[in-house]
């Protein structure tokens, strides 16, 4: 379970999960640990089944969808399903490309949605145990992800968030100074 894991650990899978083909060393320098410590991470992580797999997207595979509701649970061949979700009332939604349609056969369908575009947001993982990049503060409750220069960090407030951005912007024109 996520909540379970350490900072490091909640951070490599939230990185791992915007982009699991960042090289190594990239991953380590954002986290700010070290490339061998990184490894050993995820090795552990996938090694004790938190990490399941790396999948590969395909932007094809994001259009022309149907979202079928089905009464109860179906048995759709596996080919034909992207996704599958049981809900609490015992029914099903499943996600499926809209020509596979027809090979659904007689099965009850509560209903049919075709979808126009289908949008991920892999990097929203629930985190816990992280501290404030500014403060240093445990964060409680969701933090608030700010993207700068291909690093992510995490803020407890929008007060944080304005001062991390600012001292952020500072440490980049340094570095461009010194240049």
């Amino acid at each position: 379970m996520i909540n379970d894991r350490t900072e490091i650990d909640q951070r490599l899978i939230s990185i791992l999960k915007s982009n699991s083909r960042m090289p190594l060393a990239d991953i380590a320098k954002e986290i700010g640990i070290s490339r061998v410590t990184a490894k050993h991470r995820i090795d552990e992580l996938v090694d004790s089944g938190v990490i399941s797999g790396f999948t590969l997207k395909l932007s094809i595979e994001d259009e022309n969808l149907a979202i079928v509701q089905f009464e109860k649970g179906v048995d759709l061949p596996s080919d034909l399903l992207l996704e599958d979700y049981e809900l609490m009332d015992g029914s099903h939604m499943s996600v499926l490309h809209y020509e596979d349609i027809p090979k659904i056969g007689d099965m009850e369908i509560k209903d049919l949605k075709i979808v126009k575009k289908r949008n991920f947001f892999d990097a929203n993982i629930r985190l816990s145990h992280v501290h404030c990049d500014y403060c240093g503060k445990l964060i409680t409750d969701s933090p608030i992800r700010v993207k700068l220069n291909n690093h992510t960090y995490y803020a407890c407030c929008t007060n944080c968030e304005g001062s991390l951005r600012k001292r952020v912007s500072r440490l980049e024109e340094t570095k461009i100074e010194k240049r």
